[in-house]
């Protein structure tokens, strides 16, 4: 049981120093650099930097591979592969059918209501149909376009909600992205979504506990972000919405847990204090930048990798409630740092640790407030700031607020 083989490893170094002084060629913090023509040199190029010849076996592998590539990107072989793998099967009525065209770099996805079947008090049981369309652009930058349209229906309510959006990464090297969104939503008091719908659809239908708050969005918004200069990232996002509140419409349960009754669906905060909560008009605006010292990074001709730096990651968010257009008017400001430490074989230390005070709280309402990642639940999304077993809107506020959360994973170190 065995085998034998040779091979050959030959590498060219040219003009190498041990002490390099970087040039125009590469950016501060760049480490590996492809550029755009690597791939296109022709044989009078390879005959002047590679000392040794090719052999009688390379020239032929290439010669295959070369071959083989062009064969591979023409229009006739990819509408072969799309034609198998477009083909509908019984399968997607439950994960939802996508159809491509990879010549042309699109591609179109119907996805299945059954996928995103779920349970809350609002709504009843209610579904989503998710679309959406890709197209990506340019041979070696890869810019993206993606259009995804959306619609829900709640049998309970009877309501209809659905938006659209947009985004678009016009820039692989600066990361640069704009986005768009608008339409109709119900969604949670707490934008980060502290419970999924999946697991609030479980505990309510079988446990009578309906941890999930919605409130009715209906929106315009538009972002854009991109990286300034290597390891500084920044973003500006506005919002205009109508929000307004939803009540439960339905008693409904699997199973009547000890006569069990449901909450409101107005969150309680502290725990007698029913939320004021009136119909309203909102003109927010955000500017959000991150800062990661000594980030090192990889110039591939399709875009650009980040490869971390050593340093923690700075965060900085500024939110103001625009009075003269809409009904809020307030200024927030959050920072925070981040990192995930090394520590050899005993594993990675993981910390985030952040504050956030309203500097003027003339005018806002629930969802501005301060929230917090809470769980009542047996089961979580582990993320880093998520506390375990809070409340999910008792210690909401609109003053300032101080976070601290750590992990630690010994990948492996103690032996099972």
């Amino acid at each position: 049981m065995g085998f034998i083989g040779d091979g050959i490893v030959l590498g060219v170094f040219n003009n190498y120093s041990l002490k390099p002084e970087i040039t125009t060629a590469f950016a501060k913090g760049e480490i590996v650099k492809v550029n755009a023509d690597a791939n296109k040199k022709d044989s009078t190029y390879w005959t002047t930097v590679r000392p040794v010849p090719l052999t009688n076996a390379e020239e032929i592998d290439y010669h295959r591979r070369d071959s083989t590539r062009i064969v591979h990107q023409s229009k006739s072989y990819l509408d072969s592969v799309d034609h198998v793998n477009n083909k509908f099967s019984v399968g997607d009525i439950f994960t939802g059918y996508s159809w491509d065209n990879s010549y042309y770099h699109r591609s179109y996805r119907i996805g299945s209501p059954l996928e995103q079947l779920n349970f809350n008090t609002v709504e009843g049981w209610n579904a989503t149909m998710k679309f959406s369309y890709t197209k990506e652009y340019g041979e070696t930058d890869k810019r993206t376009f993606n259009l995804s349209p959306e619609l829900r229906y709640g049998w309970s309510n009877k309501h209809w909600n659905g938006h659209v959006a947009m985004n678009y990464r016009y820039n692989t090297k600066r990361l640069a992205v704009i986005s768009a969104d608008a339409g109709t939503d119900a969604v949670q008091f707490n934008g980060a979504k502290p419970i999924s719908e999946l697991v609030n659809s479980i505990y309510t239908l079988i446990d009578r506990k309906n941890f999930m708050k919605l409130y009715e969005k209906k929106y315009i918004s538009a972002g854009h972000v991109s990286e300034i200069v290597n390891g500084l990232g920044f973003g500006l996002f506005a919002e205009y919405s109508e929000r307004s509140t939803l009540s439960n419409t339905t008693d409904y349960s699997l199973y009547k847990a000890h006569g069990r009754e449901y909450t409101s669906n107005i969150p309680v905060t502290p725990a007698t204090t029913v939320v004021d909560f009136p119909t309203h008009h909102a003109l927010i605006l955000e500017a959000k930048a991150r800062i990661r010292f000594g980030q090192t990074f990889i110039t591939r001709p399709e875009g650009k990798y980040i490869m971390g730096t050593e340093y923690p990651t700075i965060r900085l968010a500024f939110r103001k409630g625009i009075p003269t257009v809409g009904d809020v008017d307030f200024d927030y400001f959050k920072a925070s740092i981040e990192d995930d430490m090394r520590a050899g074989l005993l594993g990675k230390l993981s910390y985030v640790v952040s504050y956030g005070q309203f500097l003027s709280s003339r005018r806002l309402f629930f969802p501005d407030y301060i929230h917090f990642n809470g769980n009542k639940t047996f089961l979580s999304d582990f993320r880093l700031a998520e506390y375990k077993n809070l409340d999910y809107y008792t210690y909401s506020t609109s003053r300032w607020a101080m976070e601290a959360h750590a992990e630690h994973n010994f990948g492996g170190f103690f032996p099972e």
